[in-house]
């Protein structure tokens, strides 16, 4: 029998994780205490935030401080996320 039996990246695909795969970004600025809207945030590359299955957690949620425009968005950015 050929190959291994659990699967996953390669090394090489390994390396390029983080830029090919997305995070949530803030695409305009978004003040501390404002609610999230969908306007608010895309999905977008590189993978340095939140994942995009967490979107449904962020809109709708409250900025936990000051976001600038075109930051990837984490876990202490929003209200209730962080642990």
């Amino acid at each position: 029998l050929w190959g291994v039996a659990e699967k996953g990246p390669t090394a090489s695909e390994e390396e390029n994780l983080e830029i090919i795969r997305r995070s949530i970004h803030a695409i305009r600025d978004i003040d501390e205490g404002q609610r999230i809207g969908e306007d608010d945030v895309a999905i977008l590359r590189p993978a340095t935030g939140l994942q995009p299955h967490q979107m449904s957690k962020i809109v709708g949620g409250v900025a936990s401080k000051d976001i600038a425009a075109n930051s990837a968005l984490r876990s202490e950015d929003v209200e209730g996320l962080s642990e």
